[in-house]
């Protein structure tokens, strides 16, 4: 069964790239309000869209982004953020926020660390979904401030503790 979703993968990855793309044009550095307001909605869809029921939620700082999928089996937390550092232009080939391909590779600021992995997350949920694979029961959480020391998570996880339960992070 799982080939089947493999072959989704395959059939959408141009779409996958492009949605990659879109996301990492997104300016989400910590300190600019607008772009993280701008990242955190974009999520927020892309979680809804696969199926989570999303929600930002405040935080003494930049919003929280939570999706939960309910399912069979243990229950899995992953946690990502999408902020960003500023960019020093000058030391990149392509612009920063532009994502370029080269050699095979995608450079953008934040595709590494750490846009594309929770990015991929959801793309995975959605490839199971489309090939009517379930999911365990699935909690992300992605914070807005995590370049900045994340301030807001200790006292939103204590806050939230019950929400965010779960037997695997």
């Amino acid at each position: 069964m799982i080939d089947k979703a493999y072959q989704y993968i395959d059939a959408n990855r141009a779409r996958f790239i492009e949605e990659l793309k879109e996301f990492l044009r997104i300016p989400s550095v910590a300190t600019d309000a607008k772009a993280v307001d701008a990242c955190s909605r974009k999520l927020e869809g892309a979680l809804a869209k696969v199926g989570f029921d999303a929600k930002l939620m405040p935080s003494t700082g930049n919003p929280m982004v939570y999706g939960e999928r309910k399912g069979e089996g243990p229950v899995v937390l992953v946690y990502g953020h999408y902020d960003v550092m500023p960019a020093d232009h000058q030391t990149w080939q392509s612009p920063p926020f532009e994502p370029t391909e080269r050699d095979g590779r995608i450079y953008a600021r934040g595709v590494g660390d750490n846009k594309a992995q929770h990015y991929a997350h959801i793309k995975a949920v959605e490839a199971l979904q489309a090939c009517g694979l379930s999911a365990v029961p699935l909690k992300i959480i992605l914070e807005g401030e995590e370049e900045t020391g994340s301030t807001s998570l200790p006292g939103f996880v204590k806050q939230h503790r019950d929400l965010l339960a779960a037997d695997v992070c």
